[in-house]
């Protein structure tokens, strides 16, 4: 089977270049996943989330109007955008359906690198020309399309790979090392700001947000002692996310972990696309490129059976 390398290896300082973690290069089908488990995400939260409410948040007389008496928090020193200014509502409309149309574009894998970056200043305009509803969930998208915009996610599924259906191709990992560093963070800085607040510490904390309709979409009537040991497994596991990760025994345990519980805060809290968007983080762990290998052969033996 043929072999190639797509992409650059950037120059890691020491200890780093030591490392096969760093160096080894990763089937292509990591990062093509990851750019299409984004992009998918990009376009729906578009459609599901911003589009329908353009009137209500974008444009004159909306929410995200320019404050008349000047309140430091919406000035548009603090927070200014070139699209901040643009009054007339089918403007943004317009605005809105390119950003769906470039998230299309990243999915498909059409100029890839272009449409990230694309995606991920229109994101910023958006965001900064109404501040008022930008969230966890955001900052998390504009991370993940800061490094697609850097990465040679398109070199395979994708309308840019040109290479042969035989051929097996490698990258290199840093940006998907870099990701996963960073969902490490994600997940520490959350759990130390949780270890700081009281309703974390004594056990009540998911049981008021599972209460209370400003949170919660569906009404889950759990006992008290298992919210409590609910709220609390949840912070033990943010806070030794690092170490369970680093762990091999305890690794996948761990990551599943995660996929459970964004899917379920993702079913049950109004927390908007923040779960969709750290689901993505997950996406190029899965073995895409052993499943792939193994529908390529299964394919050649389909194909060299006698008729």
């Amino acid at each position: 089977m043929n072999r190639s390398f797509v992409g650059m290896e950037p120059r890691l300082p020491w200890p780093l270049n030591r490392a096969t973690w760093w160096t080894e290069p990763v089937r292509a089908e990591r990062l093509a996943a990851l750019r299409i488990g984004v992009g998918l995400a990009l376009l729906l939260d578009v459609l599901l989330t911003y589009l329908p409410y353009t009137y209500e948040l974008y444009g004159a007389g909306s929410l995200g109007a320019p404050d008349p008496l000047g309140s430091p928090f919406t000035s548009r020193l603090w927070f200014w955008s070139p699209l901040g200014d643009v009054g007339p509502q089918w403007a943004w409309i317009v605005i809105l359906a390119a950003w769906a149309g470039s998230a299309a574009l990243l999915a498909l894998g059409l100029r890839p690198k272009i449409a990230a970056a694309i995606c991920l200043s229109i994101a910023l305009f958006v965001s900064n020309a109404n501040p008022f509803i930008f969230n966890s969930g955001d900052s998390v998208r504009d991370i993940l399309l800061f490094y697609l915009m850097l990465s040679p996610s398109g070199a395979v599924w994708s309308f840019d790979s040109r290479n042969n259906p035989s051929e097996t191709v490698y990258v290199s990992p840093w940006a998907l090392r870099v990701l996963f560093v960073q969902m490490a963070i994600i997940y520490l800085v959350n759990g130390i700001s949780k270890a700081n607040s009281q309703i974390w510490l004594n056990g009540a904390a998911l049981h008021y947000i599972l209460n209370t309709h400003d949170w919660s979409l569906v009404s889950i009537p759990l006992p008290v002692w298992m919210t409590r040991i609910m709220t609390w497994f949840t912070l033990v596991w943010e806070l030794l996310f690092v170490l369970l990760v680093a762990n091999k025994p305890t690794r996948k345990a761990t990551l599943w972990v995660g996929v459970a519980f964004h899917i379920s805060t993702l079913i049950t809290l109004r927390i908007g696309f923040f779960g969709v968007y750290m689901l993505c983080f997950y996406v190029p762990l899965l073995p895409w490129g052993r499943w792939r290998d193994r529908w390529r052969a299964s394919r050649g033996a389909a194909v060299a059976q006698p008729a």
